[in-house]
């Protein structure tokens, strides 16, 4: 049994564009099969998702702008294991959360923007019925800011800048914690060599 929900909003103000998506989806996931002439039924095998996300757009003015997007979905479902040894009671559950904010500004020769975004996933395991390992949790979760600049300085040369400081931080009973701070800065020059005729 399979059950889906979906909706979708769309409205433009006068300087404010707005798109809102959210749906609902499970399924029951079990099936039967045959094996040596004996009917038998794969359980634990059903699957929920839910899910939403905003985007939006604001004008300040002629020259410039921000955006804005929010996802978040939340994943449940059974672990049914192999063939040979099931698991009836195995769940996995992973949750992930995507968010952006995007200021874009454009001067008299090219533009600059600057994005601030943030992720974090969690995925879970739970196995009651194992011997070994029963539980796991591997949660990720990273920052990073980026600015963008590019100047058009003559009609043949131009030149861009791009900058970005992220954080990364990981949990885990899997591989243990780990932090991670990086940055970095990059530079690009273009010339076009421009032939008359």
């Amino acid at each position: 049994n399979q059950k889906t929900v979906e909706g979708n909003y769309h409205k433009i103000f006068s300087k404010i564009a707005l798109n809102l998506l959210g749906g609902y989806f499970t399924d029951n996931g079990n099936f039967s099969y045959t094996k040596d002439s004996v009917e038998y039924e794969r359980k634990n095998n059903d699957f929920k998702r839910f899910y939403y996300a905003i985007n939006g757009k604001v004008q300040i003015n002629q020259r410039s702008n921000f955006h804005v997007f929010l996802m978040n979905s939340d994943q449940k479902r059974g672990s049914a294991g192999s063939v040979i040894w099931p698991t009836l009671s195995a769940r996995r559950e992973d949750k992930l959360t995507v968010g952006n904010l995007v200021y874009n500004l454009l001067h008299k020769n090219g533009y600059s923007s600057v994005l601030l975004n943030t992720r974090k996933s969690i995925d879970n395991y739970n196995n009651p019925e194992s011997f070994f390992l029963t539980k796991s949790e591997h949660a990720i979760n990273s920052n990073s800011f980026r600015f963008n600049h590019y100047n058009n300085i003559l009609d043949n040369l131009t030149t861009k800048i791009m900058y970005e400081l992220k954080g990364e931080k990981i949990e885990s009973t899997d591989v243990g914690n780990q932090d991670r701070l990086t940055n970095s800065i990059a530079g690009e020059v273009n010339i076009s060599i421009i032939d008359d005729i």
